[in-house]
């Protein structure tokens, strides 16, 4: 081959080299509207933005609305964290000790239930961080008939309770909360209120599954064998009428919520060291007469676990007053307002420490 045929034949490489620079642009083009097709594909129209994420680790769905009307066979509860709460993990919530929901701060879940007493109880959880064995807190809440009841998930002393939240200060809080969506509930039966949220909760949160109680996580063997100490806290108002504290005053659903602590305690234990009832009462009135109200309940409570079934269990009890508010901000005076806003004060906590089984 001659100079002059180099000149007319260049060589593979040179001609590869020249389309690669003209194509170049093309390629790069295409790749950005794959990244972007790509982030459409596994973006839904309800999940969070990258910001968001740092406040809400678990996964939300859609923006609360107002709930709709509510069946008179029915309770409408709604579940929320404020976005002002100060734990960073997750309260998850159990609705007669079958698991419900996780929820994040500016989270909210709803569940609709036949009207009476249930318990709900609460336990924070977070990430990387040991499984809790029992229950920071399980509370008995009478529910109303064609009614929603917004309950609110609170940090008092590094355990997780609830406090009911009249309605138009839950909406003010819940206006920029997001839906729990991450995981099932396992409440059962599946009821729903006749509305379409209803519905759509149902089938986006709600397993149909025939078990009742939670499943436990795991837990290793030696765990077992030690003593745990589980918090259960009752509201007084469905446990006395108002401003009651003896048996006279410990009405119908009074019986139930302590009959159900009894079966709860002889299910889920085999064997108890100590159960210790501790009551409270609210700011109103005089000091001396919420510190007789407090220790009498208590001691009210003490009497029938013993007399129900717990009779060769080592039950002690002890008033607290006032002393320990849950909610510090309510009015103090004898009006319907500041008696409302003051139910979580009025309360009786039971201390069980024994081995679970």
């Amino acid at each position: 081959m001659n100079n002059k045929d180099l000149l007319k034949t260049p060589k593979k490489s040179t001609i590869f080299s020249v389309l690669h620079l003209a194509l170049a642009p093309l390629f790069v083009i295409h790749g950005v509207l794959m990244v972007s097709w790509a982030h459409a594909q596994m973006s839904p129209a309800t999940s969070i933005s990258r910001a968001d994420s740092k406040t809400h680790p678990l996964e939300l769905g859609n923006p609360f609305e107002m709930p709709g009307p509510v069946d008179k066979q029915k309770t409408r509860l709604i579940f929320y964290r404020s976005a002002t709460s100060h734990f960073k993990g997750g309260s998850t919530v159990y609705f007669n000790g079958m698991y419900h929901a996780t929820l994040s701060r500016n989270a909210y879940t709803s569940l609709c239930v036949s009207p009476g007493v249930g318990t709900i109880g609460i336990k924070a959880v977070m990430v990387g961080a040991p499984s809790k064995t029992s229950l920071d807190s399980n509370t008995a809440v009478e529910m109303q008939g064609g009614y929603n009841q917004y309950i609110r998930v609170i940090e008092d002393q590094n355990i997780q309770v609830i406090e009911t939240v009249k309605e138009q200060e839950a909406l003010a809080e819940l206006i920029t909360s997001r839906a729990q969506i991450h995981t099932l509930s396992r409440v059962v039966p599946v009821q729903m209120c006749n509305s379409t949220a209803d519905q759509a909760a149902v089938t986006n949160e709600v397993a149909p599954t025939p078990k009742s109680t939670p499943t436990p996580a795991p837990v290793a063997p030696k765990a077992l064998a030690n003593v745990s100490v589980q918090n259960i806290t009752l509201g007084t108002d469905a446990l006395f009428a108002f401003a009651g504290a003896d048996r006279k005053a410990l009405g119908a659903q009074g019986h139930i919520a302590l009959d159900n602590l009894i079966a709860n305690v002889k299910a889920n234990y085999s064997s108890i060291e100590r159960i210790h009832v501790l009551g409270y009462a609210d700011p109103i009135g005089e000091a001396q007469v919420n510190d007789r109200l407090a220790s009498v309940r208590a001691q009210t409570v003490r009497e029938y676990l013993k007399e129900n079934g717990l009779q060769s269990t080592l039950i002690t009890s002890e008033g607290r007053g006032s002393n320990a508010l849950v909610v510090a901000t309510c009015g103090r005076l004898a009006q319907a307002e500041d008696i409302a806003c003051n139910a979580p004060n009025r309360r009786v906590k039971v201390v069980i420490s024994g081995v679970m089984r």
